[in-house]
């Protein structure tokens, strides 16, 4: 509709600038405009007409759209949409409930939510119009209770908003379990584009090969990968191996956090 606006409503101006494309049409036109142009065979005014029309029926629903919101502009309510539409995001990734609210906006971050946004915001990368993600891994790795969830939560959200693919949650303790080892490969946790990994080192050491394949799989695929865990680089390589700590040291941004438990101040919000 931007070349209604352009044309300022002038029927004959809008079926001008239409017509050599209307003339073009082909089965990947839009269904409305080649049932325009196929069934009623409308010339330059009545294309125009049509798409005036249009255009006013399209401006009264987003005015009444507006009104019944409560919103005093379409700029709130695109805004409120939009949020609603993360919390959703956010919500069906699988996240504890306690976490739901956390976000990237909120108005003062803890170090650990400056870390993860700081991450994310270089995460993504924008070729041709598009926004994708550069398939590189986060850890964030301290003491329970600093906010590692929280900030990996927050993260992965920033993520799904900028590209509005969905991550999936995943809590380390029971990720894995009842998972045969040849199924890492075609696992959820392996292929969904954002993986969120929860306490690593958590889990049963005996599925140390589980979790050998799948860093394997999600590091030679580029997968974007967020895990917060209680263990130190060593503590790591001692549990899960060398190979896993040489991933992770290639591909992975590792950022590490003290201090006592923020469990009980009360969670941070927008």
């Amino acid at each position: 509709m931007a070349v209604v606006e352009r044309r300022g409503g002038d029927p004959v101006a809008i079926g001008e600038a239409l017509t050599g494309f209307a003339r073009e049409a082909v089965a990947g036109t839009p269904d409305w405009l080649e049932a325009y142009i196929r069934r009623d065979r409308l010339d330059e005014r009545g294309l125009g007409d049509a798409l005036r029309a249009m255009w006013a029926a399209h401006e009264a629903a987003r005015q009444k759209r507006i009104r019944e919101s409560g919103c005093g502009s379409e700029d709130e309510l695109d805004w409120r949409e939009r949020e609603a539409e993360s919390q959703f995001r956010v919500e069906r990734m699988g996240a504890p409930a306690r976490l739901w609210e956390a976000h990237y906006l909120a108005r003062k971050l803890h170090a650990p939510a400056e870390a993860a946004l700081a991450w994310a915001q270089a995460e993504v990368v924008e070729r041709d119009g598009v926004r994708s993600l550069r398939g590189t891994c986060l850890v964030l790795s301290g003491p329970p209770g600093v906010g590692k969830s929280w900030a990996a939560v927050a993260a992965a959200r920033y993520l799904a908003d900028e590209t509005g693919i969905q991550p999936l949650w995943a809590y380390a303790a029971d990720a894995l379990a009842g998972v045969e080892l040849r199924d890492v490969r075609g696992s959820a946790l392996a292929t969904t584009p954002v993986l969120v990994v929860d306490d690593l080192g958590t889990d049963d050491a005996r599925d140390r090969a589980k979790w050998d394949a799948l860093f394997y799989r999600r590091h030679g695929n580029r997968r974007t990968t967020v895990v917060t865990t209680n263990l130190s680089p060593e503590a790591v390589r001692d549990r899960f191996g060398a190979r896993v700590m040489d991933r992770l040291a290639e591909w992975a941004t590792w950022r590490s956090f003290g201090g006592p438990s923020r469990r009980g101040e009360g969670e941070q919000s927008p």
